[in-house]
């Protein structure tokens, strides 16, 4: 598997257009070589350390995608966020988030792709723990890349069974408010209805680094280390 993503994007007709008033260009810049991390996975995976992790090796910035929905939803001050024609209800989603689900997925594209804009734009090389969480996404985040020349995308799944991410969960020194059994068996059924169809259609493009999450921190983070310098970033 490699990383040259941008050449590899999928067609026009199988990626979905740009969201509305999203920062899409339509034609190829330029830029100094930049590259993006995307971290994804069942809850508790590990996807925060790992992040982490390389961003020390890196010293890659670290966009966690989760604070940055909380981080707009709490500033935003209007009821409704208007992406074109269609209104999304910010205390609404807000409530969705806080029962354990994922938000809207045009929502966080919405959120992200701004995100990335703003980091290309300062030529920072980054990494997203908790991204893409759906097939929309992915595709979303891929359509706005490809107009971007020198820009080396790698998407990590790190892998670990329902079991052991039940385990990591409830164990946690540091727990979220979610994490509890209910929520947890919640997250994990989104997982297998959002972001495993994802992941397939990822693999199937051969854009997917399937890490072993069941290891330690440590071995896990040789593993993501030795695809890092396979890629010689």
């Amino acid at each position: 598997m490699r990383s040259s993503v941008v050449e590899r994007c999928p067609d026009k007709t199988e990626v979905p257009g740009s969201i509305p008033g999203a920062p899409i260009s339509t034609n190829m810049q330029k830029i100094t070589s930049i590259t993006i991390v995307f971290f994804t996975g069942k809850p508790a995976c590990g996807k925060n350390t790992q992040a982490k992790l390389l961003s020390k090796k890196l010293d890659f910035e670290v966009i966690t995608t989760s604070e940055e929905i909380k981080n707009f939803i709490n500033s935003f001050k209007k009821k409704y966020l208007k992406i074109g024609k269609i209104r999304i209800n910010i205390q609404k989603q807000k409530k969705i988030m806080e029962k354990g689900k994922l938000a809207s997925y045009r929502l966080v594209s919405y959120i992200i792709l701004n995100v990335l804009k703003k980091k290309i734009k300062e030529k920072k090389n980054i990494i997203f723990a908790g991204s893409p969480r759906s097939l929309f996404e992915a595709k979303t985040y891929l359509n706005f890349l490809k107009n971007f020349q020198n820009v080396k995308i790698l998407f990590f799944y790190l892998k670990i069974s329902d079991k052991t991410a039940i385990k990591r969960a409830l164990g946690r020194k540091e727990k979220r408010p979610d994490d509890n059994l209910k929520s947890v068996k919640l997250r994990l059924k989104v997982f297998k209805k959002e972001i495993k169809p994802m992941l397939d259609w990822l693999k199937k493009r051969k854009l997917l680094i399937e890490i072993n999450g069941e290891k330690s921190q440590n071995e896990v983070h040789k593993d993501v280390l030795k695809y890092i310098q396979n890629e010689k970033i």
